[in-house]
This record gives structure tokens, C-alpha cells and sequence, in this order.
């Protein structure tokens, strides 16, 4: 377990995030909600899911990443 104080649990948290945003976006209705918020505090969401869709390699190579770090 990572506790979110520490580095890695920040940078578990920010990845799992974003997988998650991204995720969602797929869904059909729960997609036209996230891009509706395209400005406010909820439009981290939007960009979350953004970052994943348009990064999938790299986001790729940070789970991998951090699960290794994570079980070492």
C-alpha cells in the first residue's frame, strides 16, 4: 500500500487518475458529460481523459513504471 503523501503515492494517484478519465471517456454517456465541462474545476476531468487517449504509449510505459516500482 502507497500512501499518498509520498512521491510514489502522488504518482500512483495522478496515473490511476488519468487511466480512469480516459476510461470513462469511452463510455457513450458518460462522454458526452465530460466533454460538456470543457471549462470550471470539473474540466480536469476532460483534460485528464484527453492526456490519456492522446498518450497511450506513454501512459503505457507509466503503469508498467509504476508498478514495478510499487512491488520493489
Amino acid at each position: 500500500m502507497v500512501n499518498i503523501s509520498s512521491p510514489a503515492g502522488i504518482a500512483s494517484f495522478v496515473v490511476l487518475f488519468i487511466c480512469s478519465c480516459a476510461y470513462l471517456r469511452r463510455v457513450p454517456r458518460i462522454r458526452a458529460v465530460i466533454d460538456r465541462e470543457t471549462k470550471g474545476p470539473s474540466s480536469i476531468i476532460h483534460k485528464a481523459a484527453l492526456v490519456g487517449q492522446r498518450l497511450p504509449n506513454i501512459m503505457t510505459l507509466a503503469c508498467l513504471g509504476l508498478a514495478a516500482c510499487i512491488v520493489l
